[in-house]
């Protein structure tokens, strides 16, 4: 009876650390499973923190481009208005002037004032 129940004995203690090295086992196959899911969930977090980076700095692109576009806009303009007032200066002065006054630096040769 003591060799029988030596042997059961055995059988059950061998059984028991069976189970516990499956414990183990699956344990350790938990902790490996919640690391690659902590893992891809930074590269999923990296990967967004990224994208709105570049949507970011796509934004400040586009908005600097609006802005110079408005600069250059509003420098034509400026260069048109400057243009448009020295046009509207020359006729002032040219207003004064008489065809000989116009003419004059044209003229090739003496005018004759003789009747």
């Amino acid at each position: 009876i003591n060799a029988e129940y030596g042997a059961a004995a055995a059988a059950k203690a061998k059984e028991e650390e069976e189970e516990e090295e499956e414990e183990e086992e699956a344990e350790a196959k938990r902790k490996a499973a919640a690391a690659e899911e902590e893992e891809n969930r930074q590269k999923a977090d990296e990967a967004a923190r990224k994208a709105e980076e570049e949507e970011a700095e796509t934004r400040r692109d586009a908005e600097e481009e609006t802005a110079s576009a408005t600069t250059e806009e509003e420098t034509e303009a400026k260069r048109m208005d400057e243009a448009e007032d020295q046009q509207k200066e020359a006729l002032l002065i040219n207003d004064d002037l008489s065809l000989i006054h116009i003419s004059e630096p044209t003229r090739h040769a003496q005018i004759s004032y003789a009747v």
